[in-house]
């Protein structure tokens, strides 16, 4: 690998991995929002991939991280694995409560975890690493519209709540260090750009095929949900509030030429610091 002299560190503060915080789901039922079969599976779509997609994640950044020479960016990676790997102890949690109710997918799980793995072995370093950034702005993106529009988690279970929004603030938190890591060791360049532009489209692709796949299986496990459901779920990501195209302008800020992680730092800053009261009042 050669390494760049580039050592940027653009996270404006110091990361903090809160492995006290922990969930209490033993009264959660499956459908825990809205009263609604899609809007309650699309959170639980989010929760069962959790260990899949934030596994690659954290497998790649340890491997890079022998390669990482800057303290502080060293640092931030450590951070950034222990943040990840907190997450995805607590949608754990959140998992085993669906599987106590019939909808762990244990098998479909499984099987998108193994196919995520070798698809992961045949790419290189520098790609995976790509494809961590790219990753990271995706869940950066949804953390946003949730954080950013409350009616997102409207009516929803407090637990189902607390979760979802303490993850997104975490995710908001250290949006910017895996890029960092990746210019630090590969350098940032036109080559750089090109490569996150040809990883997202690809990642993308896979990405939807995951969520869709655990949607169908946990509709498909449900009782059959009614056609107001289906009216109001089409509602909730197209018009109020808008889930939608609120998350499809996010994503496609980071192919802008201008686009910088923390370049609305003060927005993001606030609904940090939001979520964190909310969470921990």
């Amino acid at each position: 690998m050669t390494e760049s002299t580039n050592a940027v560190r653009t996270t404006p503060f110091e990361l903090e991995v809160r492995k006290d915080t922990r969930f209490d789901f033993s009264n959660t039922p499956v459908i825990h929002t809205r009263n609604n079969t899609y809007i309650s599976h699309f959170f639980n779509a989010i929760s069962l991939a959790a260990p899949i997609t934030e596994g690659i994640l954290m497998r790649v950044a340890r491997r890079v991280g022998g390669d990482v020479t800057d303290p502080a960016l060293k640092k931030d990676l450590s951070s950034f694995i222990g943040q990840e790997g907190v997450h995805t102890r607590e949608h754990r949690r959140l998992n085993k409560r669906l599987s106590e109710l019939g909808f762990g997918l244990e098998d479909v799980c499984s099987e998108l975890d193994d196919t995520i793995k070798r698809l992961e072995e045949t790419l290189s370093l520098k790609k995976l690493m790509a494809g961590v950034v790219v990753g990271e702005h995706a869940v950066y993106s949804m953390s946003k519209v949730g954080l950013s529009k409350p009616g997102l988690f409207y009516g929803q279970d407090k637990e189902v709540r607390r979760l979802f929004e303490w993850h997104a603030m975490e995710e908001m938190e250290h949006q910017s260090v895996c890029h960092d890591i990746y210019v630090h060791l590969y350098g940032d360049n036109l080559e750089r750009r090109y490569l996150y532009s040809t990883v997202f489209i690809q990642s993308s692709s896979i990405v939807y095929q995951v969520y869709a796949r655990l949607m169908r299986e946990l509709i498909k496990h449900s009782e059959k949900p009614s056609a107001k459901e289906l009216s109001d779920f089409i509602k909730w990501a197209t018009i109020s509030p808008a889930v939608g195209p609120f998350l499809l302008r996010e994503l496609m800020a980071f192919l802008l030429p201008n686009f910088k992680h923390w370049g609305r730092a003060n927005i993001d800053n606030s609904l940090i610091h939001k979520a964190l009261n909310n969470v921990y009042s």
